[in-house]
């Protein structure tokens, strides 16, 4: 049994159809990568998080999504969370509950065979008592229940049910595209945070594609702020502020042109805006470590 957290964009009509990449150069997903950060004594975390509408609060449960290859329903708890601990690479399970407990969020793992999705198929649900974390271990809730049940948490942890403007093109899950045509959408994520050794937040960075062949130096917050994604940078400064740290936007090139526009959005203590900026080029090789590091620390030192 394997567990993976997924991270491919795959188109939600014919999963086959996977979004366009630089093969070369990686993105940066590839970039901030653990292994990567540990050259500089940094961490990172990802994960997906709930903005309640109706009282403007960000909600303490955070979730990360796995899939498994394998048929659910005669999993046991010891087998799930043992191989849970297993995938998660370089004590990252470790990362996860001690970030949790530093900030007082609360950790949960939805787990589920990415396929065939209906009201009445299961999910796995994991939950992580971080508050009382110690090196004595911890413990975990575990239930397997109907994706009509994860539609209500969604719901409550909201404020609302609503529905999306339009449903998903491209998603990581299928799990993803099927919500997306019901009114209780699978939460937005978090593309990376990046932690100290310490677990202290350094930087909250948002990934932007650019796609089109006009200038990387265009790209700017309002070109999508307050119009098409005013929701998702709502919820990363609820997010950000809550982490008292501060947004980063790398909007960056799959082309020839190597290119990135590196911008800061807001700071815990400042509105959200298009701050101080800087064009930087990108690592030119997915496997030039060199390149990677330089570009980590210019990124991190706006």
């Amino acid at each position: 049994m394997f567990i993976i957290e997924p991270k491919t964009l795959k188109k939600c009509g014919n999963p086959t159809i996977t979004a366009k990449v630089n093969k070369i150069t990686g993105n940066p997903d590839d970039w901030f990568s653990t292994k990567h950060l540990m050259d500089l004594n940094l961490k990172r975390i990802n994960f997906d998080f709930f903005v309640n509408w109706e009282t403007l609060e960000l909600d303490r449960d955070i979730w990360f999504k796995r899939t498994v290859d394998v048929d659910i329903s005669s999993l046991s708890y010891e087998e799930v969370l043992e191989a849970l601990i297993k995938s998660e690479s370089n004590g990252y399970f470790l990362d996860i509950l001690k970030f949790c407990h530093k900030y007082k969020l609360r950790a949960n793992f939805v787990i589920f065979n990415d396929a065939n999705w209906s009201e009445v198929k299961k999910v796995i649900y994991m939950s992580v008592d971080s508050y009382n974390v110690t090196d004595d271990g911890f413990w975990m809730s575990f239930e397997k229940i109907e994706t009509s049940k994860l539609r209500d948490i969604i719901a409550k942890k909201t404020g609302k049910r609503f529905k999306m403007s339009k449903e998903l093109f491209y998603g990581t899950s299928l799990l993803e595209c099927y919500l997306s045509k019901t009114d209780t959408p699978y939460p937005g994520d978090v593309d990376t945070i990046i932690l100290d050794e310490n677990y202290n937040v350094i930087s909250v960075l948002e990934f932007k594609k650019h796609n089109m062949d006009t200038p990387i130096g265009q790209q700017q917050l309002y070109n999508y702020y307050p119009s098409k994604d005013k929701l998702k940078y709502d919820r990363l400064c609820m997010l950000t502020s809550y982490l008292q740290s501060k947004l980063i936007t790398i909007y960056y090139t799959t082309d020839q042109r190597n290119e990135s526009k590196v911008e800061l959005n807001f700071t815990h203590d400042s509105k959200l805006g298009s701050y101080s900026s800087e064009i930087l080029f990108t690592p030119s090789n997915i496997n030039n470590t060199e390149d990677i590091i330089n570009y980590i620390s210019s990124v991190l030192a706006l």
